[in-house]
């Protein structure tokens, strides 16, 4: 953690406004130690993403052993293991693509199809020079199975074709025991994927909600959120309102606020011990309310390692003191301070 002393030109005054005790403090000697500041987190950021990097690699190699185990208690320490990778690892290291590519393996063999689904479109997604070609024909073989199972036939059909062209294409030398197994699973089903469905299938499109308020919004830095039939007075020595410009009919919209959320990099939606997704039924940790699990029997097999990191959790350290997520809350500092300061109305 690194912090700085802002220098004033001139002392404050308690009473004075936000704008002019900024003011004050905007001189060059605090803008350059400003950017001074950006820049070591910027070094801090690539260091800590750099040694994140080093240990995924050696956490996926463990990771990928404890879950060809038996054993279901170290097959589940290896899954959470890959969670681990993917919520930390950078997104442009090949520990993060292998590790997402291991979970969604796991899931198949599991019969976690639509999570499996989730996680290979992602990668899919994700820059294709870093993936290898071994990688991609069995994420796409994988996917197309995947989307076979969870009814998806239409997209398992295309998925299907362009697989053909890619093992047409590959040399067999890069032909591993997984792709063929799996090529194999999939023309033994090539007719069933290719075959039209005759389930009907209806589909109805998302009702999105866009709220306007009456007369449309005002544009006024004062209440940006107000309607236009709205303006904001402020005399010399009585308080200052909103107040009605024109008759504002009974039941009008005169305010629609935008809300921001911020959100941890935490699995909400997935059980932290088994990694099961779960959209109903939720059990988080009764101490500090981060941790989500399918079952109170996950919870009580988690509490070994959870202990030691629940009260980080509880009191917010843990999400906070990622260097990233300072690095974000800071730049947003700026965008306010930019609009509180730059495009200040006299």
């Amino acid at each position: 953690m690194h912090k700085f002393n802002l220098y004033q030109v001139t002392e404050t005054c308690f009473e004075d406004s936000e704008y002019v005790t900024m003011s004050k403090v905007i001189c060059p000697r605090n803008l350059i130690e400003s950017e001074i500041f950006i820049k070591l987190l910027k070094i801090e950021t690539d260091e800590y993403f750099s040694k994140l990097s080093e240990t995924s690699s050696n956490l996926l190699s463990s990771a990928v052993c404890c879950m060809k185990s038996n054993n279901t208690e170290i097959s589940k320490k290896g899954f959470q293991r890959l969670n681990k990778i993917i919520f930390r690892a950078p997104c442009h290291s090949s520990a993060f693509l292998d590790a997402i590519l291991e979970r969604s393996l796991y899931s198949i063999r599991n019969q976690h199809y639509s999570f499996a689904c989730k996680d290979l479109l992602y990668y899919e997604s994700l820059d294709s020079r870093l993936k290898t070609t071994e990688g991609t024909v069995l994420s796409q073989s994988l996917l197309c199975f995947a989307l076979f199972m969870t009814r998806d036939n239409k997209a398992a059909k295309q998925k299907l074709k362009n697989l053909k062209d890619m093992i047409d294409r590959l040399p067999s030398t890069d032909k591993t025991s997984e792709i063929s197994s799996f090529w194999s699973l999939l023309q033994k089903y090539e007719k069933e994927i290719n075959q039209e469905t005759r389930n009907v299938q209806y589909t109805r499109k998302p009702m999105i909600k866009s709220f306007v308020p009456f007369n449309g919004f005002g544009g006024s830095k004062k209440i940006p959120f107000a309607s236009s039939a709205c303006e904001y007075k402020r005399t010399m020595n009585g308080p200052a309102g909103v107040f009605a410009r024109v008759n504002i009919p009974k039941g009008k919209i005169i305010l629609v606020d935008t809300p921001v959320y911020f959100q941890f990099s935490a699995p909400f939606l997935n059980c932290e011990k088994c990694g099961v997704h779960q959209e109903l039924v939720f059990h988080t940790c009764s101490r500090c309310r981060y941790k989500t699990y399918c079952t109170q029997t996950c919870m009580e097999l988690d509490w070994e390692i959870h202990q030691t990191e629940c009260y980080g959790y509880k009191i917010g350290l843990i999400p906070m003191l990622e260097t990233t997520q300072l690095f974000r809350c800071f730049l947003q500092a700026a965008k306010y301070l930019n609009q509180a300061i730059l495009k200040h109305e006299y």
